[in-house]
């Protein structure tokens, strides 16, 4: 995770955040 991903997430809302995280969480479990 790279600093400026990380600061696009801290100025999301929190609803955002969640739904981003996670996509990604769930992306990840699919790649491995």
């Amino acid at each position: 995770m790279t600093s400026e991903y990380a600061k696009e997430i801290f100025d999301l809302s929190e609803g955002q955040r969640g739904e981003i995280l996670s996509c990604r969480i769930t992306c990840t479990n699919n790649l491995t």
